[in-house]
């Protein structure tokens, strides 16, 4: 499992593959959802994290503050 930030949005991969591997593009990625407070998979995230250049990696912590920070009403520490 990877997270991705661009400072208000996180984008969850479903693959510790390194990006420019194939499985990296086709890898389940999500989105959290403020308005319903979940997870949900995204077409394409995978190619948006490699080609936009707007999407840094960070650890699953970094990923629950940029999303607390952006104003997300989380539970308690979520299992991401």
């Amino acid at each position: 499992m990877q997270y991705f930030d661009d400072g208000h949005w996180v984008i969850r991969l479903h693959t510790d593959a390194k990006m420019g591997d194939p499985e990296f593009d086709t890898a389940k990625a999500e989105t959290w959802q403020f308005r319903s407070g979940a997870w949900a998979e995204k077409p394409n995230l995978a190619s948006k994290i490699r080609f936009t250049g707007d999407w840094n990696p960070c650890t699953k912590d970094e990923a629950y503050a940029v999303l607390e920070r952006s104003g997300a009403k989380l539970p308690n520490r979520p299992d991401f």
